[in-house]
């Protein structure tokens, strides 16, 4: 590993403080990480909500899993805060190619 700061700093942007459930969120809002990223929360055109840009997986039963210290939300893509793009809003972000 080349860079473990940076890997830490990145990986604490996918984590929220506190106990939040997926109906805690709300489009129009946003949410700060453990490190330090604003991200902002979006409904999605398919109805669902987006997080930093990256889909909450609802439907899949992979939100609000009971951990020992909050919920465990699985999402479709890589959180990237909307900082490092200039952007307010996160839906502008680049997509990546898959």
């Amino acid at each position: 590993m080349e860079n473990p700061e940076a890997l830490s700093s990145f990986l604490l942007n996918h984590v929220v403080p506190g106990a939040l459930r997926s109906s805690d969120l709300m489009g129009g809002s946003r949410v700060v990480s453990v490190g330090g990223a604003s991200l902002g929360v979006a409904e999605s055109k398919e109805g669902g909500l987006l997080v930093g840009g990256a889909r909450l997986m609802r439907e899949e039963g992979r939100t609000d899993l009971e951990a020992d210290n909050g919920f465990v939300h699985f999402v479709d893509d890589v959180i990237f805060p909307y900082e490092s793009f200039g952007k307010d809003n996160d839906e502008d972000k680049p997509k990546k190619k898959r």
